[in-house]
């Protein structure tokens, strides 16, 4: 009899745990879908609120060590970028680019993409010693 209410217990509990990870993965995708069309939309500050929401979702639902999460970051970013803001968008940049490296190692496809958009807020910023290293990061992604 314990252990029949031992497995009834761990599989609520799972159950509960799953609807829980399910319930965030849907308002991950639904902030997402509502920060492509305020941008689409020409609505730049409410995108960019929305995407910090999504990346405060993402650090909760799956982690700093997780796509999602670096994903969020570059979202944010590009949006910092859009209005101008290049040092926090450098920031998460440079963040988001050391999450893909730590999942992915160096052959991650993204980190070369990443570290163009970081070049061009430092050329934005005239951080002539920042544009200079990332240059050299860059190195090893070329042919």
């Amino acid at each position: 009899m314990k252990l029949v209410i031992k497995i009834t217990l761990t599989t609520f509990i799972l159950a509960l745990f799953s609807a829980t990870a399910f319930g965030q993965q849907s308002l991950y995708n639904s902030l997402n879908k509502r920060m492509s069309i305020l941008y689409k939309n020409g609505k730049i500050r409410e995108a960019t609120i929305t995407a910090s929401e999504i990346v405060s979702v993402a650090e909760k639902t799956f982690g700093k060590n997780h796509v999602y999460y670096s994903a969020a970051l570059e979202n944010l970013a590009l949006l910092y970028t859009e209005q101008g803001t290049n040092q926090k968008a450098a920031e998460l940049y440079e963040e988001s680019f050391q999450v893909r490296q730590s999942l992915n190692g160096s052959n991650e496809p993204r980190l070369k993409d990443i570290l163009e958009k970081l070049e061009k807020c430092y050329k934005a910023m005239r951080a002539t010693d920042k544009i200079n290293s990332v240059q050299e990061r860059l190195k090893n992604f070329q042919s």
